[in-house]
Formats: C-alpha cells, structure tokens, sequence
C-alpha cells in the first residue's frame, strides 16, 4: 500500500510541476504579446 501511495504523490508533484510550467509558458507568452503590441 505505502509503494501505491508513494507513486500516486510522485503523480501529483509531476502535474503540479507541470501546471507550473504551462502557466510559466503562458505568461512568457502574455509578455511577449505585450512586446508586440508595443512594436506595433
């Protein structure tokens, strides 16, 4: 059961990193569109 449990909080870590790195992405993405809109 401890091995189980143990994967399935690997898991949760996994998808939290995850998260973190898509909304990391996205607000990469918002400040480059910002820049655009600046340029333009």
């Amino acid at each position: 059961v401890s091995e189980i449990s143990l994967s399935m909080h690997d898991l949760c870590i996994e998808q939290m990193m995850d998260l973190r790195a898509v909304h990391m992405g996205m607000k990469r993405g918002n400040e480059l569109l910002d820049e655009l809109d600046h340029i333009a």
